[in-house]
């Protein structure tokens, strides 16, 4: 198991025993009105998964234990989790650790709870010098990109299509990328902020499965980064 990338029996001395996932909680308001042959959903929102796993750790001395599993808390607040045998990313925030119980002279015992989603591994598409492309994407939920948009010359503005909704850049600098992150929240040309020359309603994000993506001006490099979500 990995958290934040690192081996938990390395770095911490502690074993998964135990691992409970639960799938993403849906909240929906849903309502049937009088004569209605059926009810509607009047909207629908998926929020966190929760997952359950206990630990046992390892150490010679109780000291040691103490500062192993001090930093392991530490580091568990918010945190990325991978399982060795799941082909999938946790991005998780603790909800709770139980109190450790030792059970040997040399072993201690311990859960903790977090709630999260799941994600896959990253990935990247290209248009280079194209007005549109259609990428496939995996997973069920919708997913914030990250989008690089670079022009070879000072342009005065440029449209994308496809992201949820239309965005428009205005005052593009020849070989100077513009970042607008869908999973920050932030738009930045050179670390300063470009929020005030575009215009759209959200941050970029793409759908599960077919999604094409038009840009108004052809001559341009567009990356975008993403990472597919499940429920």
């Amino acid at each position: 198991m990995l958290i934040n990338n690192y081996d938990i029996k390395s770095k911490y001395g502690a074993i998964l025993s135990e691992k409970k996932i639960s799938p993403c909680k849906t909240n929906i308001g849903i309502e049937w009105l009088k004569n209605s042959l059926s009810p509607f959903i009047i909207d629908k929102q998926t929020k966190f998964c929760s997952i359950k796993c206990k630990f046992t750790f390892t150490a010679d001395t109780e000291q040691e234990f103490e500062k192993r599993f001090s930093e392991f808390n530490k580091n568990i607040i918010e945190c990325n989790i991978r399982f060795d045998n799941i082909n999938m990313n946790y991005h998780c925030y603790i909800d709770n650790v139980d109190d450790p119980e030792r059970i040997t002279p040399y072993y201690w015992e311990t859960s903790a709870e977090w709630i999260g989603y799941k994600y896959g591994d990253e990935v990247t598409e290209i248009l280079n010098h194209v007005e549109s492309k259609t990428i496939i994407v995996d997973g069920n939920l919708p997913t914030p990109a990250i989008v690089t948009i670079t022009v070879p010359i000072d342009t005065i503005d440029m449209r994308l299509i496809g992201f949820g909704g239309d965005i428009v850049v205005r005052n593009l600098k020849a070989n100077t990328p513009i970042i607008i992150n869908g999973e920050e929240g932030t738009i930045t040309e050179n670390w300063r902020n470009k929020f005030a020359d575009t215009d759209m309603w959200e941050f970029p994000k793409l759908a599960p499965g077919k999604n094409t993506i038009t840009t108004s001006k052809a001559n341009s490099n567009i990356n975008i980064k993403y990472k597919p979500r499940w429920i």
